[in-house]
């Protein structure tokens, strides 16, 4: 019983997701200051951060999930509301006192930004959700804007940023057009799915072209062209109809491979 609940924990909260963004910031600034431990208490704020959003996104969804996506834990009584609550409110407050006791006051408010991004992301689909692709992009890329201040002449990596923005930007907006039946007014419904599909595919190739430009090795050129192929592939495989759910988790490659740019 408990195996199972601890794994109903771990989708709930995203955990593979927000364990890729924990090493996103671990890894760069590990390799760049030589400082395991003190990267380590840099972004394990991040990860709690991250799990503690999708929490509370999926205890706002649920009428929403029942449609979109039932076989997620809450809509499938795989933990209770009240359970998740507790959740939530634990991983906030164990985050609000870690960031107090161990992060520097120089870039606190990166972490605070980034968490009131995340709490606040519910407001947005609920009363403006045509500009959540926009601002979970911004939200998604803050996590970087952290390295900037952590890591010296890192500001050498903003197209690298400004690129991984890109990325979640059209990945989300195409897990809005195939959630279309459950969701509020989004951009998608608002331009059309049609021209929906065509922003967020041009969004992703704008994030490879920025890859490209930041490139300054053959490795990072062939890291960019495996990526267009793939990028056309995906395409190619959305329009034709296949599993659509499985083709945009398989797109968070482009953001996999856009840390290594960061490194």
């Amino acid at each position: 019983m408990s195996c199972k609940i601890t794994k109903a924990i771990l989708r709930l909260s995203r955990f593979n997701s927000c364990f890729i963004l924990f090493l996103a910031i671990l890894i760069p600034i590990a390799l760049h200051l030589d400082d395991w431990l003190h990267a380590f208490v840099y972004a394990l704020p991040i990860l709690t951060t991250c799990m503690n959003g999708f929490v509370i996104n999926d205890i706002s969804d649920i009428e929403a999930d029942k449609i979109n996506h039932p076989e997620r834990p809450l809509p499938n009584k795989d933990i209770s509301e009240f359970t998740a609550i507790i959740i939530y409110y634990g991983l906030l407050a164990f985050t609000l006192c870690y960031v107090k006791l161990f992060i520097e006051n120089s870039v606190v408010y990166g972490y605070l930004l980034f968490l009131i991004g995340l709490i606040n992301y519910n407001y947005v689909v609920r009363h403006t959700p045509s500009i959540k692709n926009i601002y979970i992009a911004l939200v998604g890329t803050t996590p970087f804007l952290i390295l900037l201040t952590l890591i010296p002449d890192f500001d050498r990596n903003i197209p690298v940023i400004i690129a991984m923005f890109f990325f979640v930007l059209g990945r989300e907006i195409l897990m809005d057009v195939h959630d279309e039946k459950g969701d509020g007014q989004t951009l998608a419904k608002i331009i059309g799915i049609t021209n929906a599909q065509k922003l967020a595919f041009f969004a992703q190739f704008t994030g490879i072209a920025l890859l490209a430009y930041a490139s300054q090795t053959i490795f990072f050129y062939v890291i960019v062209m495996i990526l267009a192929v793939l990028e056309g592939y995906f395409t190619l495989r959305w329009y034709q109809g296949v599993n659509k759910q499985k083709l945009i988790i398989w797109m968070r490659i482009h953001f996999l491979s856009g840390i290594l740019f960061l490194l």
